[in-house]
């Protein structure tokens, strides 16, 4: 994802790294018998989207995601999106966790644009948030 080498070490030893303003994770699933892994992206809501809008942004893009992959957007107590995918217990290859976390990056910000978008096109003419 051509972090450097400083991110590259804090990623390996925590399983976090920030790219493009979101954070990226990887943490053991709950109850973590079965060696699952959950992918996180955790998104602030961008100023100029309202929290209303923010909700629906996010509901409208669970409906679609969903349809590509096994992922949901939710969101954590201080209205940060989170997407959350679970990952095959089997994954032992750097480069398709990359590209996981590459597709929820991509996605993360697709939703972003399409917010502002549409917080954009609310506001009367002539007015800026």
């Amino acid at each position: 994802m051509g972090a450097d080498d400083t991110a590259a070490r804090a990623f390996a030893a925590h399983g976090a790294i920030q790219v493009d303003g979101v954070l990226l994770s990887v943490a053991a699933a709950a109850g973590n018998e079965s060696g699952r892994w959950l992918a996180t992206a955790q998104m602030p809501r961008p100023d100029s989207v309202t929290p209303s809008r923010w909700n629906e942004a996010l509901l409208l893009a669970n409906g679609q995601a969903l349809l590509t992959a096994p992922w949901i957007f939710s969101l954590d107590p201080g209205g940060d999106a989170l997407l959350l995918m679970p990952l095959d217990p089997g994954l032992d290859d750097a480069r398709t966790l990359a590209a996981q976390f590459d597709g929820m990056l991509s996605l993360c910000k697709a939703v972003a644009e399409g917010a502002e978008a549409l917080a954009e096109s609310a506001l009367p003419r002539g007015a800026s948030a």
